[in-house]
């Protein structure tokens, strides 16, 4: 029997993943996390966010699915099928490998001064 610890180690994925929930909550982008499981459906993002935007009849919201990958993994055949539906319904779909993907992909890079001294990376970045 394992005996719990009370730590979690984070994947290397779920260090991306929270850097991006943080970025969105900092810019108060409405989220969720969509958790995976017998019951779930196959190929849908790991995060989806409402993002609002202008439009010509005022603001409206914009769905955004977020699907974080680790260098060197692709997008699953779901994945790309999911992908497919939601920019066919005029969605934007992001395949994130670091929370700076997800920024330019919102127009949001120029936004925030990313760099740290040295070349460093923020932790969650790759």
């Amino acid at each position: 029997m394992r005996k719990y610890t009370g730590m979690k180690k984070d994947t290397p994925e779920g260090i991306i993943k929270k850097g991006i929930r943080r970025f969105l909550k900092f810019e108060g982008i409405f989220y969720w996390n969509v958790f995976s499981g017998p019951m779930a459906e196959p190929g849908i993002p790991d995060i989806v966010a409402i993002v609002p935007v202008a439009g010509r009849f005022g603001k409206i919201g914009r769905f955004v699915g977020i699907e974080v990958k680790v260098p060197g993994k692709d997008l699953t055949k779901p994945q790309r099928e999911k992908k497919e539906l939601i920019e066919a319904s005029f969605g934007l779909w992001i395949t994130a490998r670091s929370t700076e993907d997800v920024m330019q992909a919102l127009g949001l890079a120029g936004k925030y001064h990313l760099d740290l001294p040295g070349g460093q990376k923020w932790k969650g970045e790759t």
